[in-house]
C-alpha cells in the first residue's frame, strides 16, 4: 500500500492571523493557485499562439495592424497571473 504525501503552508509575522501564524489561508491557496495553473497557464499558452499566427502588425512596437492582436496578447498577459491572484485572494480571505 503506498503512502500519501501532505503538505502544509506556514505563513508567521506580526500582524498575520490571531497568533501570528497562518496555517488554513496559505494551504488553501496554494492548493487553489496549482488547479487555477491547471487551467490558466494552457489557455493563455494558446491564445498567445493564436495571436502569434494571426499575422497582425508588429506587437512590440505597435505597428500597423496590432490592435486586435495586442488585445489577445494583453489578455493572454492576464492569463499567466491569475493563479497567483487566486492564491493571493484565497490566503487573504482565510484568517487562520
Amino acid at each position: 500500500m503506498g503512502k500519501g504525501g501532505y503538505f502544509v503552508c506556514i505563513q508567521c509575522g506580526p500582524g498575520v492571523g490571531l497568533c501570528g501564524i497562518k496555517v488554513i489561508g496559505p494551504t488553501l491557496g496554494f492548493v487553489a493557485a496549482v488547479l487555477s495553473a491547471v487551467v490558466a497557464w494552457p489557455t493563455a499558452t494558446v491564445c498567445r499562439l493564436v495571436s502569434c499566427c494571426d499575422g497582425g502588425g508588429d506587437v512590440e512596437t505597435g505597428g500597423a495592424g496590432g490592435g486586435a492582436e495586442n488585445s489577445w496578447r494583453a489578455s493572454a498577459s492576464k492569463w499567466w497571473w491569475k493563479p497567483f491572484a487566486v492564491n493571493t485572494s484565497v490566503s487573504g480571505a482565510l484568517p487562520i
